[in-house]
């Protein structure tokens, strides 16, 4: 079902503290009809909560041009989004390519940035994006399996929630780390609780999940909070350079040895180290 649409800059405020990302909501068949629906209800949703930016390519917007204009302009820190592809390709609207791996103007696009791409068998061109300076990126290795019947029915529920723990984990501030493992969980979850005929797709799906990059960051992760001098204000990273700082600068230094007053002789026979 073609959908059509402008640009939308929505919540995007360029004095915001919090960096903007960037969302693929092709909308032209089946699969990415349900996947734009779910895209807007699960991570959108959830950044108009938090407060951060985004700018939302819908439908005839998830052009190659708009995609790398929006995330140049912007300075995107994240992608993310539904879309089709194979192991080389990332596509939008009507299937048009939107990363391409071995294409070195792609990989300068995607430096410094994260992604999260529901796509089939994208997961294995992640590694090329990141040798290209990518900083973290999650997919699928493998075909991307869901089960719909009645728009939005409650059987896609399944899939595109298990998925999007991904990104909402990221949104929250999460380690990528935190986020595979919060994604696994909401898997395992659905696993649980669907019936053995839609289980057996979830674990497919679960089984091709790949994260490439970096583990202990994310896009909206928080720095660790600066230690303050309680004397003179001086900011630290590192505890030992704060109580380096203290005791070298802030405490009294203890006196310097006086000179001893026993012959040298004496000295050298008692072994005194003192001049």
């Amino acid at each position: 079902m073609p959908r059509s649409g402008r640009v939308m800059s929505l919540r995007y405020d360029a004095s915001s503290e919090k960096p903007v990302f960037v969302a693929n909501r092709c909308d032209y068949e089946t699969a990415t009809h349900f996947g734009a629906y779910w895209t807007k209800d699960q991570v959108l949703a959830l950044a108009d909560q938090l407060g951060i930016p985004y700018v939302d390519l819908e439908g005839i917007n998830a052009t190659k041009s708009i995609w790398d204009g929006q995330i140049k302009d912007r300075n995107a820190i994240m992608v993310c989004g539904v879309g089709h592809g194979n192991p080389n390709v990332y596509t939008g609207h009507f299937g048009q390519i939107l990363l391409e791996r071995d294409n070195a103007s792609d990989g300068q696009l995607m430096a410094g940035r994260y992604g999260s791409f529901l796509s089939c068998e994208f997961g294995q061109a992640l590694a090329w994006f990141i040798a290209q300076g990518m900083r973290g990126a999650f997919g699928y290795k493998v075909t991307y399996y869901f089960v719909v019947s009645t728009f939005p029915n409650s059987y896609a529920a399944y899939f595109f929630k298990s998925h999007f723990a991904f990104d909402r984990a990221w949104l929250e501030g999460k380690t990528s780390r935190e986020a595979y493992d919060t994604c696994k969980a909401a898997y395992d979850a659905a696993i649980a609780e669907a019936s053995p005929t839609i289980a057996r797709y979830l674990i497919w799906d679960r089984d091709g999940m790949t994260y490439e990059g970096d583990w202990p960051a994310g896009p909206y992760v928080s720095p660790p909070p600066k230690l303050k001098c309680c004397v003179c204000g001086q900011e630290f990273a590192v505890c030992q350079d704060l109580v380096d700082h203290i005791c070298f600068h802030h405490c009294e230094q203890p006196p310097q040895p006086k000179p001893c007053w026993l012959p040298k002789w004496l000295r050298n026979l008692l072994g005194c180290q003192l001049p």
